[in-house]
């Protein structure tokens, strides 16, 4: 059986593999009003991966808004 952590866990990295980070925060503040700890949250959100590999993710996501972006 399942415990609430792993599930909790799994949902969230469900819900980044779907949203990405920024709009999972969106959306779980959407359904959850109470006050949140934004550090607590993003201390969870990255505690299983390695400094490079937020890196990689966060230059992956710095090319697609670049490439979203309009021509001036």
């Amino acid at each position: 059986m399942t415990n609430d952590a792993e599930i909790r866990e799994k949902g969230i990295k469900a819900l980044i593999g779907t949203l990405g980070p920024t709009e999972t925060g969106r959306f779980l503040s959407l359904i959850d009003r109470r006050p949140a700890d934004y550090t607590k949250w993003r201390h969870l959100l990255f505690e299983d991966m390695s400094l490079e590999e937020i890196n990689t993710e966060a230059a992956k996501l710095w090319d697609k808004s670049e490439e979203e972006e309009p021509v001036s």
